[in-house]
């Protein structure tokens, strides 16, 4: 992932662990990079290790009513059906 970042986005998996509303960790990924509240990212491969780690310890506040709640949100608002909704609105 260090170095082939771009390849290697896959926000359709990425909405489909968040829709299940668990803390996700996972590799850098350049389409989260602005959702560093959602999702528990290693900067580096280096890091996935000090990264699990804390979101172990840190699971209590991770897995929160709200905290859940907000990743699954953050997937409905993604869905196909939803997308489609804008794409069609933006078409006059």
């Amino acid at each position: 992932s260090d170095q082939l970042l771009e390849q290697l986005a896959y926000p359709h998996k990425m909405l489909e662990y968040l829709s299940t509303g668990n803390p996700l960790v996972c590799s850098r990924t350049l389409e989260f990079d602005a959702h560093t509240d959602l999702v528990e990212m290693a900067a580096t491969r280096e890091a996935i290790i000090d990264v699990l780690r804390c979101t172990i310890a840190d699971h209590a506040r991770l897995d929160a009513r709200e905290a859940r709640a907000a990743r699954i949100a953050f997937a409905r608002e993604r869905t196909t059906a939803h997308l489609l909704d804008r794409i069609e609105a933006l078409i006059p």
